[in-house]
Order: structure tokens, then sequence, then C-alpha cells
């Protein structure tokens, strides 16, 4: 069940505010701020970072990122919340049907994990790369991403409050641990990934009715054990290097999108087929599986297809 958590007279206030000046305008503008937040659109931003910018850093800016994911899906399965919509009463809050715009809004409430997941992220982008739009674009989705969750009603005040401070903090820490320790980098992930390896003896089968994981946790586990895997197989079969030329990069981009996309479509059907679905364990073992696949597919096998396939293949 889920856990009882006060919340305060002016969190409901601020929801309320949020409802009240609600436009179909408003709808698509936040719930296009929000991507900017979920999982593919920090994928998305990643991947242009580690493909076509500097690899180095997408890879530093990747770590960080989604030992902060796996980060809120601890802290969501140790504090089951509600959101807003899911008290009585309240299911008007929620903007998006789902019907055309989802607001992505499947798990549990606090900490927001657009919010923590996008401070995360651009925090990190900020502190690496020093153009002062990119900073600027940073700060401005830092702020409107936990603002979008509220327009939406999927999260109270408290819940993007938390999720963006665990974030910037996280990135921050991170980053200052592996600047100073780049050249033992294997030994931190790996210790990073081992501290969340106890949390994932407990599951509360995708559901809200016990205290536990959810599947987004497995998820997330299973991307960072493919990026420690993936990370390795790229430095000592891969090695590949940034095309010099930006119209090669763009090809090079568009090429890996559409390889990731038919292993994501590959990953969705394995991942439910019934008899996998229908055994929880089994089901959480294939998102774990899956998702690390899709990890070291986007850091060692599309960078493999740069080298390898001619019209990615950069003239010396």
């Amino acid at each position: 069940m889920f856990l009882d958590v006060h919340r305060f007279n002016f969190e409901w206030n601020i929801l309320e505010w949020f409802y009240n000046i609600g436009t179909k305008f408003g709808d698509f503008f936040f719930f296009f701020v929000s991507e900017f937040g979920a999982t593919i659109g920090i994928l998305v931003i990643m991947t242009i970072i580690y493909w076509c910018i500097d690899k180095e850093k997408g890879e530093k800016i990747a770590f960080v990122s989604f030992f902060g994911l796996i980060l809120n899906g601890v802290l969501k399965g140790l504090f089951i919340a509600k959101r807003p919509f899911q008290y009585e009463n309240k299911a008007y809050l929620r903007k998006l049907d789902g019907k055309v715009l989802s607001d992505s809004a499947s798990g549990t409430s606090f900490p927001s994990g657009h919010s923590q997941g996008s401070a995360t992220l651009y925090t990190s982008i900020f502190k690496y790369f020093k153009k002062k739009w990119i900073r600027i674009v940073c700060i401005c989705l830092i702020i409107l991403v936990p603002i979008s969750r509220l327009y939406l009603g999927v999260h109270f005040p408290i819940d993007i409050i938390v999720g963006s401070l665990i974030g910037v903090l996280t990135s921050i820490l991170l980053s200052i641990l592996i600047n100073k320790f780049y050249h033992k980098k294997y030994l931190i992930y790996i210790i990073s990934f081992c501290l969340f390896i106890p949390f994932a003896l407990f599951s509360n089968k995708g559901s809200l009715d016990n205290l536990g994981m959810s599947k987004d946790f497995y998820k997330s586990i299973g991307v960072m054990a493919g990026c420690i895997l993936g990370v390795f197989l790229e430095a000592k079969y891969v090695n590949f290097e940034i095309a010099k030329s930006k119209k090669l990069n763009i090809i090079r981009y568009f090429s890996g999108i559409v390889v990731m996309l038919i292993i994501y479509l590959g990953v969705h059907f394995i991942n439910h087929i019934d008899f996998i679905r229908e055994r929880h364990i089994l089901l959480y073992i294939s998102y774990f599986i899956t998702h690390a696949f899709i990890a070291v597919s986007a850091i060692a096998l599309v960078p493999l297809l740069f080298k390898k396939l001619p019209f990615l293949k950069e003239d010396k």
C-alpha cells in the first residue's frame, strides 16, 4: 500500500493554480518540455554528445546520469507516495490522458524522476561545456522540466524540489569523483553499480501495493551495467573517433538512431511476450538484460558501425 505521506496545503494550492491556467497550447508546450527530463530525451541528448561531440565527456555524463536514474528508482521504492491525481476527487488535476500525449507518470510520486534526471544531466552538461548558450539552455531546462511536472498535475512541489536538489548534488559530487579518479574509472563504475545490487532483491511486481523496486529500477540498473560493459568493449575493440565533418556527424547520428530504434523495438517485443510477462521475476530479469543490451549497443555497437560501414567512415 502507499505510505501515508502528508501533503501541505500550499502544495495543493500551487497545483490548483496550474490547473486553472491550463490551455491546449500549455499542454503541448509542457509535454514537450517534460520530455527533456524523460528517459528517451536523456538518451537522445547523451548520444548526441557521445557520438558526435566529445566521447570522454559523453561517457562521464552518461555514468552520472544513469547513477542518478537508479538512485531515483531506489528512492521511489522506499517512499511509495501517491501522485496528486491519485488522491480522492483529484483526478482532474492530470492534464494528459495518454490518448494523444502521455505524461509518463507510471510510477510513484516522490521524488520526481523527471526533475531529478534533468537536474543530473543538465548540471553535468553545464559543468563540462563552457559555451554561454549551452549553459543558459541547461539552466532553463533544470527549471522548466520540474515546472512542467507541476503543470501536468503529476507531481507535488516537494517532489520536484527534492528531486532537483538530489539531481544537482549527485551531478556535482560524482563529477568531482570521476574527474579525479578517471584513471580508475572501471573500479568506480563497478563499485557504484554494486551499491545498488541489494535493492534489486526487492521488487513490487511493477505495482504500487508493496514496498520495493519498480520495473523502472531494473531498466535503469540494466542500462548502467550495459554502460560499464560497453565502455570496456569500446575501448578494447572499437576505439572510434568523433568525425571532424559536421555533415558526417549528422549522417552518423541519424544512422545510429535508426539502429537504436530497431533494437528498441526488438527489446519491446521481447518484454511483451506472454510467457515472460506472466512471470514477474523473469520479466524483471528481461528488463535488466534487454536494457543492458540497449546501452552496450549505444556505446560500442553503433560506434563500431561508424568504423566499419563505408558511408559512416571518415576519410583519413
